[in-house]
């Protein structure tokens, strides 16, 4: 029995550390490393299940493998954080959601948006916003292409698209500048291609070839899109917000890859759980808030609501230094 455990305990710590080898190990060369970055918040509980087990069975082995779990702290404050709450006062408050189109409610959504007044807002799937005109307090300045929309209280200087996808496929990115409190920044949109899952593949009742196979095929077409936006960042001459749909979790390639150089918003200064899509069988975090070097995170939070899309906003307050 105590063989059994440890050889489980030491199995679930082994995959959990394979997640670090999205971050140099590309899935053009293999892609099946990425779904051990799906199953981390499912493995990491059975990892802590089996430290509790030992405590009654081998106190010293519940040490040690609490011990070892420091070296996964990053990565689980990626998941889940309860940072300290800054008395700093901040200089923006920004906020990106994936508003699916507005198809639970585009009047709703913008009464949203108004009622959180935030000074600059990353929106993705709102094409509905190219069709009709809404009211935004205060958000005076917008940039759209097709479903990537930028609002921003602080006028927009210069715009355009970033190109990270191949001809004929979603994945997107868009930037604007801004002159923010005397400071241009430069503020990137991105939305990687969807994994374009069926409701029931969604909530796995459907386990298939074709279904591992639109995985595999999403991930690689994520890598050359995540590089391509990587190269964009890192040549920016501005000081940058990064914001968007990833649709790839925590601990990813796309997400190793996207926040190299950057700071995430939720990692730094997350407070709660950074759950933000739960149309699927086991919720997950696929939205986030980057920044550069200057634009330092005071806090960051998913905002619980109902029935507005199948993504939940992501919100975050920062001070320009």
């Amino acid at each position: 029995m105590r063989r059994l455990l440890l050889v489980g305990h030491i199995s679930t710590a082994l995959v959990l550390s394979a997640t670090v080898l999205n971050a140099y190990i590309s899935p053009v060369v293999n892609a099946w490393l990425n779904f051990f970055s799906l199953v981390f918040p499912v493995v990491l509980v059975v990892y802590f299940v089996l430290c509790a087990l030992w405590i009654f069975i081998r106190w010293r082995y519940a040490v040690f493998f609490l011990c070892l779990s420091f070296v996964f702290i990053n990565p689980i404050k990626r998941w889940v954080n309860f940072s300290s709450k800054s008395h700093q006062s901040s200089d923006i408050k920004v906020m990106s959601f994936n508003v699916h189109n507005g198809f639970y409610g585009e009047k709703e959504i913008a009464e949203y948006i108004n009622t959180e007044n935030p000074d600059l807002i990353f929106l993705q799937e709102a094409s509905f916003l190219g069709e009709k005109e809404y009211h935004f307090s205060d958000l005076k300045f917008k940039y759209q292409a097709d479903y990537c929309v930028i609002l921003s209280k602080f006028p927009i200087q210069s715009e355009g698209l970033l190109n990270i996808s191949r001809h004929g496929y979603i994945g997107k990115a868009i930037y604007a500048d801004v002159d923010c409190h005397g400071q241009r920044l430069r503020l990137v949109n991105y939305y990687l291609e969807p994994f374009q899952l069926s409701d029931s593949e969604r909530q796995a009742e459907n386990i298939s070839g074709s279904y591992l196979e639109k995985f595999l095929f999403t991930f690689k077409e994520h890598a050359g899109q995540a590089d391509a936006l990587q190269s964009s960042i890192k040549a920016s001459p501005y000081p940058l917000l990064v914001a968007g749909d990833m649709n790839a979790v925590p601990n990813s390639y796309e997400y190793y890859t996207i926040s190299r150089g950057l700071t995430d918003a939720f990692q730094s200064a997350g407070r709660g759980i950074g759950i933000s899509f739960r149309e699927v069988i086991m919720p997950i975090k696929i939205d986030y808030i980057f920044s550069s070097e200057g634009i330092e995170p005071l806090s960051c939070h998913i905002a619980k609501t109902r029935n507005l899309s199948d993504h939940q906003p992501i919100i975050a307050e920062f001070s320009l230094r």
